[in-house]
């Protein structure tokens, strides 16, 4: 029984964790901001487009025959790619930034500031630092989610044909049990991990403050300076 417990822990609670940990962190965290930079349609589309890749390449490559990987294959640049087009070309957001910030959407574009800012403050980033922490970047939010995901479906399709070690269905639906009180236990702290973080949203202060706070002030003194020169003289007197 406890060969039973540890095999689907370590099989499909535990991936299935790092799987839901990435979307967290790349697609839920950082959404508001998301929708205020490039608009909620724009980013409705993004988020679609990537879920229909995410199950439908994990359906084909996991689930159904062996000879539909290829189609699988194909089914996650399709869907990714057309999200990408379809997302661009509805933006509300008219800079020239608005394909970094739909590349980096969610999360991801708010850590990448943050991690900057403790590790550089107001002095610009190395070239080789930069490239490491996008490259990391587009690995949370894109790769690994999906790969841990197949990863998931796979071993869940490989157990169905092939009972783990051959045990009987009753250990095997200890096993389905586990897994099923796991992933409801986890619901519930991702759903008041969302209650909290919105009840603390009004209060809280905004990521970009704290990162360009300083920047913004001394930004906003020289505008002052430049505009009202005069206001500037008398202070100074």
């Amino acid at each position: 029984m406890l060969d039973i417990v540890d095999y689907y822990l370590n099989n499909f609670v535990m991936i299935g964790i790092g799987c839901l940990e990435c979307i967290a962190v790349a697609w839920v965290y950082g959404y508001e901001e998301s929708k205020e930079k490039l608009g909620v349609k724009s980013v409705m589309i993004f988020n679609a487009f990537h879920l229909a890749a995410l199950c439908f390449s994990a359906l084909f490559l996991a689930v159904l025959p062996k000879h539909n990987i290829p189609i699988g294959f194909c089914m996650w640049p399709l869907f990714s790619f057309s999200g990408f087009i379809g997302a661009y070309c509805t933006s509300s957001s008219s800079s020239s930034d608005t394909f970094y910030h739909l590349v980096f959407s969610g999360g991801m574009d708010k850590l990448i500031v943050i991690m900057k800012n403790n590790e550089f403050g107001e002095k610009e980033a190395s070239a080789s630092y930069s490239f490491i922490l996008h490259t990391w970047a587009l690995l949370i939010k894109y790769i690994v989610p999906m790969l841990l995901f197949i990863l998931l479906c796979t071993g869940a399709s490989a157990n169905f044909d092939d009972p783990y070690e051959g045990y009987a269905g009753a250990f095997q639906n200890i096993g389905v049990l586990e897994v099923t009180i796991a992933y409801l236990i986890l619901s519930f702290f991702m759903l008041a991990g969302i209650n909290l973080y919105a009840d603390m949203e009004p209060e809280a202060i905004r990521y970009d403050e704290i990162a360009y706070g300083e920047k913004k002030t001394k930004s906003a003194k020289i505008e002052l300076d430049e505009t009202h020169p005069s206001d500037n003289a008398v202070t100074s007197t």
